[in-house]
């Protein structure tokens, strides 16, 4: 009975293996003849080019690459590339002034060497990208809603103005203003975009902003690495990670391990500000807080166990802002002198007159340096 399976086995192998040489040997012949023009046209994906007039709205399901853009286009324009087998299947709907665009895996399928050659030569010497699919829409349209799940490693809105937005997955965002929504993403670019009225959700692992403005919103379940770059937040919420109280005789165990997992992701908190000013915010939980050349306005209140800050402020700042400091477990530094401690805790007060801003931080098992 093994003897039977064992050479119905060679059999198949031999007439794979033969398989794969007769093919290599046509194509060859089809090269070597100037054949491979015509392999490559009939087994290129095509370029698809669909228009629809009035359209306000976006919903979009799609894992592969997708970029959203206003441009000069009088209706909303999809352009992408079809393959029966290579490229995913699209959908695209229209419901009233709603845009539903779906794109899925297509099922196993079976295809051929002189087809997967001719398929991979075209994507390789050919001056477009199959893997995307652009929605254009008119310079002069704002978006009521967009509505999306999107490839969380390539996914791009730019030059766009949304009332409101519900997206999962967006990588990179240019010149975008936001009245309002939900954004959640692993890691993300913003930049000089505007958004107000939003709300960031829990799997973000990363997020820069560059030359934008975020107001009026909130980071729940903050865990994430975030860098702000010519950047104002205004009203905006951060609600951290909290970390049970830590005892003093165990601070010293909160090593760097302590604050990523094994592949490197923030398990808590981190903000970084580079040239960035703060209005009217508000961070409570644990987490690292570091800037240099920061700008304060109104009400900065930050606090946590396990909080540390490090901010060196603008010289306005420093002398138009008042200070409030109390770290438990913890140490305070203004001007790179360290404030002595009563017992295990240190304060420090400044009250400005007309102060700009009000800066309060209350820690326990942080430190707290400012300059």
């Amino acid at each position: 009975m093994n003897t039977k399976s064992n050479t119905k086995w060679k059999y198949l192998l031999f007439f794979g293996l033969g398989s794969v040489v007769v093919g290599l040997s046509l194509l060859a012949f089809g090269a070597a003849t100037g054949g491979i023009e015509g392999i490559k046209n009939n087994t290129k994906a095509t370029k698809e080019v669909k228009t629809f007039d009035k359209v306000k709205n976006l919903d979009i399901n799609s894992f592969y690459n997708v970029t959203v853009k206003s441009g000069d286009v009088d209706k909303v324009t999809v352009t992408y590339y079809a393959h029966k087998k290579f490229r995913p299947k699209t959908s695209l709907q229209q419901d009233k002034e709603t845009l539903i665009i779906n794109q899925t895996e297509r099922g196993s399928f079976v295809t051929g060497f002189m087809e997967t050659g001719g398929y991979l030569l075209n994507e390789r010497t050919g001056n477009e990208d199959y893997n995307e699919t652009i929605i254009t829409v008119p310079k002069n349209l704002v978006l009521e809603n967009l509505n999306g799940q999107f490839n969380f490693h390539h996914s791009q809105l730019i030059d766009l103005k949304i009332k409101n937005i519900n997206a999962r997955g967006i990588s990179y965002l240019d010149n975008v203003t936001i009245n309002n929504g939900t954004i959640s993403a692993y890691s993300s670019q913003i930049d000089n975009s505007r958004l107000s009225n939003v709300t960031f959700d829990t799997d973000i692992n990363h997020l820069s902003f560059d030359n934008s403005t975020v107001e009026n919103s909130t980071f729940d379940n903050f865990h994430a690495s975030l860098s702000l770059e010519n950047s104002h937040f205004k009203n905006v919420t951060f609600k951290a990670t909290q970390v049970d109280d830590p005892e003093t005789e165990e601070q010293d165990e909160f090593g760097s391990d302590y604050w990523y997992d094994q592949y490197g992701n923030a398990l808590y908190g981190h903000l970084d500000i580079n040239s960035g000013t703060l209005e009217n915010v508000t961070y409570t939980g644990a987490g690292e807080l570091t800037g240099r050349n920061v700008n304060l306005i109104g009400n900065i209140n930050l606090s946590g166990t396990f909080l540390s800050t490090d901010f060196q402020l603008t010289s306005e700042s420093l002398k138009s802002t008042s200070m409030d400091f109390f770290a438990s477990h913890g140490t305070i530094s203004i001007d790179n002198k360290m404030i002595k401690n009563t017992n295990t805790d240190s304060s420090y007060q400044k009250k400005i007159d007309k102060a700009k801003a009000d800066l309060i931080i209350k820690s326990k098992g942080g430190y707290i340096s400012i300059q």
